[in-house]
């Protein structure tokens, strides 16, 4: 008398009525357990990389915080961050006492000596990285400042303030100075700061400890 057997293996029902039967329901399910043991396997390789990935993303987006660790802000209202004020345009156009916008720097390491701030128009590259002037503001072991507005077109600067490099648009505004305000005649040019925190060696090295970035805002 024949018996059926019954059972269920990674969610398959499986009857056999005889031992031919029987024999060819063993190699189904032994074709079946590796293949579950292979997508078991596939999935947590996939699983593997999907940690690995999560980690390095982790891990550089926690550099990009490290590298990026001042944080800086326009403290007059006239500087909304999205349009440059009127007034505070190179000579050229009719910006006649225009300055820099006054800043508030916070976390600033307090083993810092300086800060260098970098004017730039991003939209056209011979005046961006500093194109608009590059100037030095001393420290004294401090973690915020407010830094006052730079004086356009002109070299002669607030107590404590330096050029280290002076704008390079002299052939385009006509005039010289440490800072070249806006200068684009309304092109819509976004304008920014770059801010570095610098510690100087006894041997003339300087290294920069943290950084930072604001935008102007655009004309």
């Amino acid at each position: 008398m024949e018996t059926m057997i019954k059972f269920t293996v990674c969610g398959a029902s499986v009857r056999a009525w005889n031992a031919s039967a029987r024999k060819f329901m063993r190699l189904a399910l032994v074709f079946r357990l590796q293949k579950f043991m292979a997508l078991s396997s596939q999935r947590s390789v996939v699983s593997a990389i999907n940690n690995s990935l999560f980690a390095f993303l982790v891990l550089a987006v926690g550099t990009a915080r490290a590298d990026d660790g001042l944080t800086i802000a326009l403290v007059d209202p006239a500087w909304n961050g999205k349009t440059i004020p009127t007034d505070q345009v190179c000579k050229k156009f009719g910006g006649d006492q225009a300055k820099s916008p006054a800043l508030k720097v916070e976390g600033i390491p307090t083993d810092a000596d300086e800060l260098v701030l970098s004017f730039n128009d991003e939209s056209y590259s011979p005046m961006d990285k500093g194109g608009h002037g590059v100037i030095r503001v001393q420290l004294n072991k401090v973690n915020t400042i407010q830094i006052q507005p730079i004086p356009g077109e002109t070299d002669t600067l607030p107590a404590g303030i330096s050029v280290v490099a002076r704008h390079r648009g002299t052939g385009w505004s006509g005039t010289g100075g440490a800072y070249l305000p806006p200068c684009s005649g309304g092109r819509g040019n976004t304008y920014s700061i770059d801010v570095s925190a610098i510690k100087n060696g006894s041997d003339g090295s300087n290294t920069t400890l943290t950084r930072g970035k604001i935008v102007m805002g655009r004309y």
